[in-house]
Order: C-alpha cells, then sequence, then structure tokens
C-alpha cells in the first residue's frame, strides 16, 4: 500500500483516500436531496483545491437555459482549476428534474443542486433575482469581481484574474 500512495503522490492510506472519494460521489450527486447540505460541504470541500463558480437559476428563467450551455463549455476548460456549479431555486424536484434532462445539466463535471427559493445560500450573498453569479476563491472567500453571464466573453478574462489570486 505505502508503494501505491507514494506513486500517486498521496500520503493518505488507501482507505482513507477511499472515504473521501465516497464523500465526494454522495455529496456530488442525486443534487435534488438535500441540497443545501451538499453546496455547504462542496464549499468546504473546495477550500484549498478549487475556486467555484455558483450560477443561481431556476426552471421558469428559459431564457437563460441556453447560457447553461456556455457554463458546461467553460467547465471543461477549466475543470481542473473551476467547479462550476448549478444552483436551483425551483421548489419542485419534479419541475427541476425535467429541467435538468431536458437540457442535459449532469454533463461532465457539472455539479448541480436544487436548493429552493428559501435557501440560506440565496440570502447569504444578497442576491435578488435569477439568474446570478457568485464566485469563490480558492481559499474560500467571495471574490470582488462583478460575475458576468457563461456567455460574456469578459468571463474568461475574470476567470484567469481569479486563477492568478488563487494561486
Amino acid at each position: 500500500e505505502d508503494k501505491i500512495i507514494s506513486d500517486i503522490g498521496e500520503t493518505l492510506s488507501l482507505n482513507k483516500q477511499f472515504f473521501l472519494y465516497r464523500q465526494y460521489e454522495v455529496n456530488t450527486h442525486n443534487g435534488g436531496q438535500n441540497g443545501n447540505e451538499k453546496l455547504n460541504w462542496l464549499k468546504e470541500y473546495s477550500k484549498g483545491k478549487h475556486a467555484l463558480y455558483l450560477l443561481f437559476w431556476s426552471s421558469d428563467c428559459r431564457s437563460y437555459l441556453a447560457d447553461l450551455e456556455f457554463a458546461k463549455r467553460l467547465q471543461h476548460k477549466y475543470r481542473n482549476k473551476i467547479m462550476f456549479v448549478l444552483l436551483s431555486l425551483d421548489d419542485d424536484e419534479t419541475q427541476w428534474q425535467q429541467t435538468v434532462t431536458k437540457y442535459a445539466l449532469f454533463s461532465e463535471g457539472l455539479i448541480n443542486y436544487r436548493i429552493g427559493r428559501n435557501s440560506e445560500a440565496f440570502k447569504s450573498f444578497s442576491l435578488l433575482r435569477t439568474p446570478a453569479f457568485v464566485v469563490i476563491s480558492k481559499n474560500g472567500d467571495d471574490i470582488d469581481l462583478t460575475p458576468r453571464r457563461p456567455s460574456d466573453p469578459q468571463l474568461e478574462k475574470d476567470l484567469a484574474l481569479l486563477l492568478n489570486l488563487s494561486e
């Protein structure tokens, strides 16, 4: 086991690594259940590892759903440095699930949570409407950038700045 651990560059036992992997799997899948708790877990888990780009949305905001395609592309480009997290304010799990399925919002690497309209996360960032965007640095701080829509070409420059600040 020691040889395997050193080969993969880790210092944790394989059992601990597997435990952490299982926690990650449980907390990044089936986001319709316990979305707020999973988001809190993800924010803690990401500290020191990844920046977060939070996208608050709801199924009734149809004109914005096209922007989520851009989020998928950005997630693919920055997947090792920034986690793209889609936070639905839908209260109805069925409606949320239908929208996620219809627009393939579970594509590789995107994390989806249904947190509901009365979510503490939405309130804690003093957001007033959807769509809304929040950027959290790798060290867990809210970044003083005006997060842009995924379709805004300026967003990539902001993300590059975020990555430079987080290094």
